[in-house]
């Protein structure tokens, strides 16, 4: 049997004593793409009464098993501090402390036959954060990229877009990694994590298969400069479905066309195939995170699919993770057209000595 733990440290300290005694619920909400995580503690307050602990308090936690060690799950910056009264509580709300207003400010400025590497590198330097950019993204190059009166944050999250790429902050880092890529903090890929059907709480389960904004095909415009021509690109999408879609921005080269097209592609099958479920705590499942069922059904095992939330929740009954997760699909075959206008896998439950990080 694994007994779970949780680590906590307010400003550098470690909680202790009233603190456990007083804990209601720990949630920590691990999200994908460029929205903040989010830390909440709910806490029995009463005479002698609790600290009540100061907006900007930084928090860090960790969430595993006393039989196998702890994972750390993130910092957090305390954002608010709600008191109940009659009965008194106390709920302690916290927000991932990556996300800096500095990337929201505007800018002009351009970027001249640079990489997505290089702009990410730039973008990372401007704010005092380490750039990882997955390999599979890192190389396509922009002729021109302009950046007019938008800030850092829009122009990542539409580059990301373009590319069916994510942008997300994590530690101090600047990730900008292929969509269902599974790319952890430190630039590695993740391995696939199994989950069994004996680790998935029963009732909690539901997998959704939907033709929603599918289409059979995509297509992209771009332009080609040397023969004043411009071009298209294609996507076979999904076969089932009848109608095209057209991408509205005419794009610089035929490569960013193509990237642009297959995001799209992969969006769409994402946002219809969806998969909900609660399992036995495991700090390993994170936003980005690859997994796939076994020995649930026939039609959903081996289906490979990318953590979008998890939440996790520990309490003195236990230690539970939420999953929502979207379908990870690969990208569609291409054809160009003129225009006159490796799996490796971590077994379930938690084990650090087969952690994917």
């Amino acid at each position: 049997m694994h007994h779970p733990v949780a680590v906590v440290e307010v400003n550098g300290r470690e909680v202790a004593g009233a603190f456990w005694s007083r804990l209601i619920r720990l949630t920590i909400t691990d999200k994908a793409g460029s929205e903040a995580d989010e830390i909440s503690i709910d806490l029995l307050d009463g005479n002698p009464f609790l600290e009540i602990p100061k907006t900007g308090a930084k928090i860090r936690a960790w969430l595993g098993y006393r039989e196998t060690g702890t994972r750390y799950m993130g910092a957090f910056v305390v954002d608010s501090v709600e008191l109940s009264c009659l009965p008194f509580g106390m709920t302690i709300s916290g927000k991932s402390a990556d996300v800096r207003s500095t990337l929201k400010e505007q800018k002009t400025r351009h970027f001249d036959g640079k990489t997505v590497k290089e702009v990410v590198e730039t973008v990372a330097a401007d704010h005092g954060l380490e750039p990882v950019v997955s390999d599979n993204v890192a190389g396509l190059k922009y002729n021109w990229l302009g950046q007019l009166d938008e800030s850092d944050m829009h122009l990542l999250t539409r580059m990301a877009e373009r590319q069916g790429a994510m942008v997300t902050f994590k530690d101090g880092k600047l990730i900008f990694a292929e969509r269902s890529a599974g790319v952890s903090g430190s630039g590695r890929s993740l391995a696939t994590l199994v989950v069994h059907r004996s680790d998935i709480i029963v009732g909690t389960c539901r997998v959704r298969f939907a033709d929603r904004g599918k289409h059979k095909r995509v297509v992209a415009k771009w332009q080609d400069k040397g023969k004043q021509q411009r071009k298209e690109v294609e996507i076979e999408s999904e076969a089932e479905a009848s109608a095209s879609y057209s991408l509205p921005e005419t794009y610089a080269s035929e490569d960013e066309a193509l990237k642009a097209a297959q995001a799209k592609s992969r969006e769409q099958q994402a946002d219809s195939d969806t998969l909900e479920l609660s399992v036995l705590g495991n700090p390993d499942l994170k936003a980005g995170q690859p997994l796939r069922l076994s020995d649930v059904r026939p039609g959903i095992d081996d289906l490979i699919w990318t953590v979008d939330v998890a939440t996790h929740e520990f309490s003195k009954s236990g230690y539970t993770t939420r999953v929502s997760a979207k379908r990870g699909i690969e990208s569609g075959k291409s054809k160009k057209k003129s225009a006159k206008s490796g799996e490796a896998e971590v077994q379930f439950p938690y084990d650090p000595e087969l952690s994917p990080d």
